[in-house]
């Protein structure tokens, strides 16, 4: 029977309400769940196929989780086949609707099970964590109450809320006596701002924090304890704080034993120190009475034997000496009696001295040694020259020991310079032994060395690196070595220094402008020497070439004579294989082409008869090597200078006739008198003087235009004079000078010595004055201290004005009847007692035996008051007086007044005899 289509809507109005009831019963199977008043809104499957029930009022959202669809499927597709061939609704209409039914029943009963199974499953999770609650719960609670740290729970106002048994057997309070209370009442109230600083941190940081404090125990001990701690928050708010305190009194007595064993041992040492210290004294003082008697006796008539022993004698000594030396040094340092005293001193100089103390071992050795500071190295530096010199004399004196052939070069340079401080790095390369890579660490500490068998062959106390070392931290630096075994060894030190406050004399003089484009040819073996010199050259202005030998030299000369260009300068090495030094310069000489070149003959070392054959081959300069800088350059300019080059029987210009030469000013005299002009170059001229005349001030402007400003070292001007007087030729130097770096000194001479003379040339540009009718003496010494500050002759004259305000040289002078080798020698005695007489005093002073410190105060008064050291002298009169007086109230305070100014004394009497002032 065939279905109508078109009134199936009417036909089976009544079956729609069935069917939604038949839907309805199946939702009773349904949990509750959240209703969504939802209405089915897509056409229904009858609707279709021609079947009208209308919008379906549906109470349950039919919404399912994506976990219930993944359980959904497997269903539809394995576990009701059936429900496909039902909803084949195209064969039997009512069969269709009848078998929607059946799918939204099956559905409902499906969509049940499903949560149910999501019930049981939720239910399985909840009672899993709910387990696991428990057991952290349960395992907290066990490590709370088993702790071996105090651990505690507090309020934000710092009231306990809980405690651990660790807790109630640390401190000796119960629970009942601690919950509730305050931190504060447990705490000593010294550190009630730890507590709240604490607090304060954590609500700011929110990082755990650990911090050292008290906790007060039931028995009342005042027990050290260490805390970390930490917020504790609820729904985010911070509620509380959890922390854990440790008993810390173990570690702090352990501490403190440590301490004071440190303590001990470093009394021990400091004790030990000032023993060596004070022993070193006591036996350097008759050494140094040995030694003076054997030199003193070397000097007088002797036979072979005599000389032989008395000469052993004295090596002997000295190398005693060195090793005393090198222990009082040494134990200055571990007794902290080292200080570092800074002065402006001529680096180049300064170093050039100290190697030419060393050069006679290295010669010796048969050992070639140089110097070489980097040209943007300034010539003069404030730092302390004597410990530089030990530094120097240590490294460069050990790679001498250690070096069997080839050479010893120590070179400067600067590491690195900012407004007010310079770093100099200092390097010290020898071609010795090398030291392995596993033995350079330990080579700086005391008495080692890198074998031991080095100590037998090479001798030696193993203290100089470490001497070394610690000096080079004191002038804030570092020292440290690179070395290859068999090859050599280059030792670095840095020191930290500063420009000198006065004003720099550059290693080039104002001369060597007369120099520049001069050609001049190095020869020497050596290459190290080669570069150096002719990098020296250079710097100079000069257009060196070098030569490794006598041959090649004598051909190099040739060869530039033949192409017009001959080499007018020649240094050359005494020292030479093949062709030595005298044999190239006697070549020189006898080729008629060659023989104008003025000859300077460097050597290492010197033999006896050197001086004479150099004369006999009329050889310009005899300097021993390494040469400073400005003995090099002065004795260049000087044998080149156009009286000498000329002069047949020049005197050989040696590092003796250097010294008096240093002595010699170039003085232009501005004087219109004949008599006083003739005076006044006679005097000048007596005391060594080269003195070059003129009438006027005009003269001598023009003079210096033509020559140059250089060309002089200082001017004495008279003021009166006709065309120009003293007053505006002054005025016109100073014109001339400007855009130089360059001050010519000015010297006035007047007749009408008035008051306000002097500061009136003063003010006019001169720098000094003197009135006539002048007097030879006094007209040397005003010259010769107007041009002191940046000449050599006052170094020769009064070596000492770094001093000034510790040492008068000039007192200490006549106290020894003008005899500086007896003051030299007080000096010298001084240094040697005075640690001595200070501990005395110092001993005398901390018993309060006022007694003793008036007689230890007055010897020590004496002794400083032979050297016009008045600072000292106050000093130790104060606490003479005191001990006079048997008042020892602030004798203490006293005594390290006195300390500190024979500290000053002793300290410029070590810079006078190491012979580095500034």
């Amino acid at each position: 029977m065939a279905y109508d289509r078109v009134n199936a809507p009417t036909r089976h109005r009544v079956s729609g309400p069935r069917l939604l009831a038949v839907v309805a019963a199946t939702a009773l199977f349904l949990p509750a769940a959240p209703l969504s008043r939802a209405c089915i809104k897509e056409p229904h499957p009858s609707r279709r196929r021609g079947l009208s029930f209308g919008p379906v009022p549906i109470g349950y959202s039919m919404a399912l989780y994506e976990t219930d669809v993944r359980l959904f499927q497997p269903a539809l597709g394995s576990g009701f086949p059936y429900i496909r061939k039902i909803s084949q609704w195209e064969s039997n209409e009512w069969n269709s609707i009848l078998g929607g039914a059946a799918i939204l029943m099956l559905l409902s009963l499906l969509w049940t099970e499903i949560l149910r199974q999501r019930i049981r499953n939720q239910n399985t999770l909840l009672q899993e964590w709910a387990r696991r609650e428990i057991a952290l719960k349960n395992q907290y609670e066990e490590l709370f109450e088993n702790a071996n740290d105090i651990i505690y729970t507090t309020d934000l106002e710092g009231n306990f809320t809980s405690i651990n048994k660790e807790a109630e057997r640390v401190t000796g309070y119960s629970r009942k006596e601690v919950l509730g209370a305050n931190v504060s009442n447990y705490i000593p109230d010294e550190y009630d701002g730890v507590v709240r600083q604490m607090l304060k941190h954590k609500l700011r940081e929110k990082a755990p924090a650990t911090y050292s404090m008290e906790f007060v125990t039931r028995s009342g001990r005042r027990m050290p304890i260490e805390i970390s701690s930490r917020l504790i928050y609820e729904n985010g708010k911070p509620v509380g704080v959890q922390g854990i305190a440790r008993d810390i009194s173990e570690r702090k007595r352990v501490e403190l034993e440590r301490r004071s064993a440190q303590e001990a041992a470093e009394a021990a040492n400091r004790a030990k120190s000032e023993f060596l210290a004070n022993m070193s004294h006591e036996i350097r003082t008759p050494l140094n009475g040995v030694l003076g008697m054997t030199e003193l006796a070397l000097n007088t008539r002797l036979n072979e034997e005599q000389r032989e022993y008395l000469t052993l004698v004295k090596s002997s000594g000295e190398t005693l000496l060195t090793v005393i030396n090198d222990i009082l040094d040494f134990s200055k340092i571990e007794a902290g009696r080292l200080d570092v005293n800074p002065i402006d001193f001529e680096l180049r100089d300064s170093l050039g001295d100290t190697l030419k103390t060393l050069s006679l071992r290295a010669h010796e050795k048969g050992l070639e040694m140089a110097l070489h500071v980097a040209h943007d190295v300034p010539y003069r530096i404030y730092a302390d020259p004597t410990r530089l010199r030990q530094i120097v004399v240590n490294l460069v004196g050990n790679a001498i020991k250690f070096t069997d052939a080839g050479e010893v070069v120590l070179h400067v340079v600067m590491e690195s310079q900012a407004e007010h401080e310079m770093v100099l790095h200092f390097t010290v390369a020898d071609t010795g032994i090398g030291i392995p890579p596993e033995k350079q660490e330990m080579i700086f500490a005391p008495f080692t060395q890198a074998d031991s068998s080095a100590r037998r062959r090479y001798g030696g106390t193993g203290l100089g690196l470490t001497i070394s070392f610690q000096l080079t931290g004191l002038l804030g630096g570092r020292l440290w070595v690179e070395s290859t075994e068999g090859k050599g060894s280059n030792f670095h030190f840095t020191i930290r220094c500063r420009p000198a406050t006065s004003e720099a004399e550059d290693a080039a003089p104002t001369g060597s402008v007369n120099l520049r484009g001069l050609p001049a040819l190095v020869v020497d073996d050596n290459a190290t020497n080669r570069r150096l010199l002719e990098e020296l050259l250079s710097h100079w202005g000069m257009k060196p070439a070098v030569a490794d030998g006598g041959w090649t030299g004598l051909e190099t000369m040739r060869q530039a004579k033949a192409a017009g260009t001959p080499f007018p300068l020649v240094l050359i090495d005494s020292s030479m294989p093949v062709m030595d030094g005298f044999t190239l310069a006697e070549q020189i000489k006898e080729d008629p082409t060659l023989s104008a070149a003025t000859i300077m003959m460097l050597t290492s070392g010197g033999q006896r008869g050197d001086a004479a054959r150099c004369r006999k081959l009329g050889i310009a300069a005899y300097l021993h090597k390494p040469v400073k800088e400005s003995n090099l350059l002065q004795a260049i300019m000087l044998a080149r200078s156009p009286g000498r080059r000329h002069a047949r029987d020049a005197e050989l210009i040696t590092r003796h006739t250097l010294r008096q030469e240093q002595r010699k000013l170039r003085i232009l005299l501005v004087e219109d008198d004949m008599i006083n002009r003739r005076l006044a170059e006679r005097l000048l001229k007596k005391a060594g003087h080269y003195v070059n005349s003129v009438p006027n001030g005009r003269k001598a402007v023009e003079a210096l235009q033509l020559s140059g400003l250089d060309s002089v070292d200082v001017v004495l001007m008279d003021v009166q004079m006709p065309e120009m007087d003293g007053v505006e030729a002054t005025a016109a130097i100073r014109e001339l000078e400007k855009g130089t770096s360059h001050r010519l000194p000015i010297v006035a001479m007047t007749a009408h010595a008035m008051k306000g003379d002097r500061s009136r040339f003063l003010k006019a540009g001169m720098d000094g004055y003197i009135a006539k009718p002048i007097q030879g003496r006094e007209l040397v010494t005003v010259i010769e201290q107007t041009v002191l500050p940046p000449g050599a002759v006052a170094q020769e004259r009064q070596p000492k004005p770094a001093l000034q305000g510790i040492i008068d040289w000039h007192r200490g002078l006549a106290a020894a009847d003008g005899d500086s080798n007896l003051l030299h020698d007080l000096l010298r005695m001084f240094a040697n007692e005075a640690h001595t007489t200070l501990d005395k005093l110092r001993s005398a002073v901390e018993i309060r035996d006022a007694q003793a410190v008036e007689r230890a105060a007055h010897t020590l008064k004496g002794s400083v008051g032979n050297f016009g050291a008045d600072a000292a002298v106050q000093a130790v009169l104060k606490l003479e007086v005191m001990g006079r007086q048997g008042d020892m109230e602030g004798a203490a305070e006293a005594f390290l007044s006195v300390e500190q100014e024979i500290q000053r004394v002793l300290a410029a009497i070590e810079t006078i005899e190491t012979g580095v002032t500034g």
